[in-house]
């Protein structure tokens, strides 16, 4: 892993504002509890990470919402319960599930509670500069231009889209190629995309008929038929591992 970041920093930026997401706090605290490794260790390691990404002028966004329960039960009514059965499973098969005997929403709960204690005690500590930011509200708006203006960027806010908008894009789709179901939905503000095995996906218009899943290295380019209705999209992922075949879903 830090062979990983140490390679990361050494490569040039030119330019470019490179995001990474969960990398430096979420999945290393993460992984290493759910191995059940103790909190030295974990401790440990992500200091070496810190002082890589200090050395690179790396910055920090963290964003927290201190009630895990809520933030839980609130992820999975937008996933679905079974991201959550998913989940609970994930945690009962690990070495740390073993060893606490973690079974259950409840254990899921108290294991994220102490992955939050872990990164609450680790982040004044940070050589990284850093700023967190309560998004409990999720009123992203604010979370959104709070951000820019602790990373001194120009913020970007993408138009909404209007009703005719919304649902010329909304309904059933299927890959073209092995029949999989796909949906894409909308909650009256924006678009969401649900593909086989995956959360829903929030969808960020790019341009005129293209959008991205938010915060993913994914493209979706819709073509349109008749009276201007959406009646194919296709996906083309830069993610590394991303395991969908499928590129091309037709409406229906």
């Amino acid at each position: 892993m830090l062979d990983g970041w140490a390679a990361f920093a050494r490569r040039p930026a030119r330019g470019a504002i490179r995001v990474i997401e969960g990398s430096f706090l979420q999945l290393p605290v993460g992984v290493m509890l759910a191995m059940n490794q103790p909190a030295a260790r974990i401790r440990a390691l992500v200091r070496n990470i810190d002082a890589i990404v200090a050395g690179a002028d790396g910055a920090l966004v963290y964003l927290h919402t201190p009630d895990v329960r809520k933030a839980l039960l609130g992820t999975g009514d937008i996933r679905g319960m079974r991201w959550l059965e998913e989940m609970t499973g994930a945690l009962a098969r690990s070495p740390y599930g073993r060893a606490h005997r973690a079974r259950g929403l409840d254990a899921l709960i108290r294991f994220y509670a102490r992955q939050r204690d872990l990164i609450d005690a680790l982040l004044p500590r940070l050589s990284t500069r850093h700023a967190a930011f309560d998004v409990t509200r999720a009123d992203w708006d604010r979370t959104d231009r709070r951000v820019s203006e602790f990373l001194g960027i120009r913020r970007s806010v993408a138009p909404r889209l209007t009703r005719d908008e919304l649902l010329r894009h909304a309904g059933t789709y299927r890959g073209a190629r092995r029949r999989q179901p796909a949906a894409i939905t909308t909650d009256g503000v924006r678009l969401y995309l649900q593909l086989p095995a995956t959360s829903v996906l929030p969808l960020v218009r790019v341009s005129d008929g293209r959008f991205c899943p938010m915060g993913l290295p994914i493209d979706i380019a819709f073509t349109y038929g008749r009276g201007g209705r959406a009646s194919r999209f296709t996906y083309a992922s830069r993610m590394a591992g991303d395991v969908l075949d499928e590129r091309s879903w037709v409406r229906g």
